[in-house]
């Protein structure tokens, strides 16, 4: 239970300004007002004081204390949504809670504040800037409404589905797969705005789900036109002089192990 309470004060401190918050301050957040639970409250604060997890900025003022105040690193999602970020400045990861990653995604380079709160052995941090974006386009499942349209990505480390608005559709239709660029996203939303850029197939086709492998990793779908124009001009046939040059395997049956 004294977890519980040590866990939750540094949940609120984590909001604090550097001028801290009080005791009262910290009982009105948790509404917690009862003398039991102020007692607790003033109990966990002298433990994590005499730990250095905190600091006393002014008599009765509180404030999380920092590790090394801001580091560059690149974002390592988990399923589960948090991500920890690894980064040269630092031996030990950093654990990043969902609410902390201020939009950031898996392979993103981002600049973060780190805390000194813990989660279990690790050390946990908040992103205060995404400085360059690994990824933005990703494959996966058109789903249409009468209003908006979203895509579902078919990459595991992506969480949020991407906001297609109808005039961003390109003639994608429900349950096609296709491929959806990201073009913006609002402070505060949940989810990416994007628009269709390739429509891939129908989902479970051979060639659809070859394409989306493909386009997922980055691979073009198809080559400039001066490109297809020179490759037409290369002859199929295969010369009488060539024949006689190697050996012919033509009519024999190979098996491959």
């Amino acid at each position: 239970m004294r977890q519980v309470f040590v866990q939750l004060i540094q949940n609120v401190l984590a909001q604090s300004t550097s001028q801290g918050f009080s005791i009262a301050d910290i009982s009105s957040r948790l509404n917690l007002t009862d003398e039991n639970s102020l007692e607790v409250i003033r109990e966990v604060l002298a433990m994590e004081l005499e730990r250095d997890n905190i600091q006393e900025v002014d008599p009765g003022k509180f404030v999380l204390k920092s590790l090394k105040a801001y580091i560059i690193g690149k974002v390592d999602m988990a399923a589960s949504g948090s991500a920890y970020v690894i980064s040269d400045e630092t031996e030990e990861d950093t654990f990043i809670a969902p609410r902390k990653l201020r939009n950031a995604l898996h392979g993103d380079t981002v600049k973060i504040f780190i805390y000194a709160k813990q989660n279990g052995n690790h050390k946990e941090g908040e992103v205060v800037e995404i400085l360059e974006r690994a990824k933005m386009e990703f494959t996966g499942i058109v789903k249409v409404s009468d209003r908006f349209a979203f895509l579902i990505p078919d990459n595991r480390k992506m969480h949020h589905d991407i906001f297609i608005p109808l005039t961003g559709l390109k003639g994608a239709q429900d349950g096609d797969k296709a491929q959806a660029k990201i073009t913006e996203w609002p402070q505060g939303a949940k989810n990416p705005i994007g628009e269709i850029i390739q429509v891939l197939g129908k989902q479970g086709e051979n060639n659809t789900e070859m394409n989306a492998i493909l386009a997922e990793y980055g691979f073009p779908l198809s080559f400039p036109g001066i490109v297809e124009k020179e490759a037409d001009r290369i002859s199929s046939q295969i010369s009488e002089e060539t024949i006689r040059e190697r050996r012919d395997f033509r009519n024999d049956l190979c098996n491959f192990i």
